[in-house]
């Protein structure tokens, strides 16, 4: 089966590796067709650049679907991250690489990418974007966190009580003297207030949804989360 997209589609590059002599394959997140990745000829007149993650352009692509070719890419613009940026930009380009299956197109995903990729070359504080990116993300995933209830009971979560997460279970009531317990003040905090400023919500939803994130990634590492590291130990 022969694809042919006769009209260019918006395209972000996720990455890209070199593929035998004077071709590469690049990763693309497109809005109408998921992530998707076609061989690319490298040109002669352009120094035989590769397109670089977070360029943003209007992709077309031919061939079969097993081994697709880049036929044209636009260049439209490119989200421009500095410092501490630039390894959350990796971070969000990673979790695509390892949890977005190919060929399953979802609109919301790539708004959501853009959106935080488009915060994050801006001015906007970096953990706020981030948690919020990873809610969203998440939910689209399938495996939304309901902030207001507990996962197996459906129960309320009161503010008075105490409670743990678990990623395959949700929150769960506890003994107040739990080591690990949540009360449940903070937690309903969370749920309401998805613009975040407080740091200790922030610091709390980063706990939740990184215990997701890594169940999801099933012990699979994540190179961009040594940048962070690298950074902080720097400063």
């Amino acid at each position: 089966m022969v694809l042919k997209l006769t009209s260019p589609i918006d395209a972000i590059v996720i990455h890209s590796r070199p593929y035998g002599e004077g071709r590469e394959i690049v990763e693309f997140l497109t809005e109408s067709r998921g992530k998707i990745a076609g061989v690319r000829r490298l040109s002669k007149r352009n120094g035989f650049q590769r397109l670089q993650p977070f360029t943003i352009g209007h992709l077309s692509l031919t061939g079969r679907s097993s081994l697709l070719t880049v036929s044209s890419f636009d260049f439209v613009g490119r989200f421009v991250l500095i410092g501490d940026r630039v390894a959350s930009g990796f971070y969000i380009l990673e979790l695509l690489q390892k949890l977005i299956v190919e060929g399953e197109p979802d609109s919301r995903i790539y708004r959501t990418v853009y959106q935080v990729l488009d915060g994050l070359s801006g001015s906007d504080p970096i953990e706020p974007l981030l948690r919020n990116f990873e809610v969203e993300f998440l939910s689209v995933l399938g495996y939304g966190i309901d902030f207001d209830h507990e996962g197996f009971s459906g129960e309320k979560i009161y503010e008075e009580k105490f409670y743990c997460f678990m990623p395959e279970q949700g929150f769960y009531e506890v003994n107040a003297e739990s080591k690990n317990g949540i009360l449940g003040k903070d937690i309903l905090a969370v749920s309401n207030e998805m613009i975040l400023t407080n740091e200790v919500t922030l610091k709390l939803l980063k706990k939740i949804v990184r215990s997701v994130i890594d169940s999801l990634l099933n012990g699979k590492l994540l190179t961009s989360r040594k940048l962070f590291i690298k950074r902080s130990v720097e400063e």
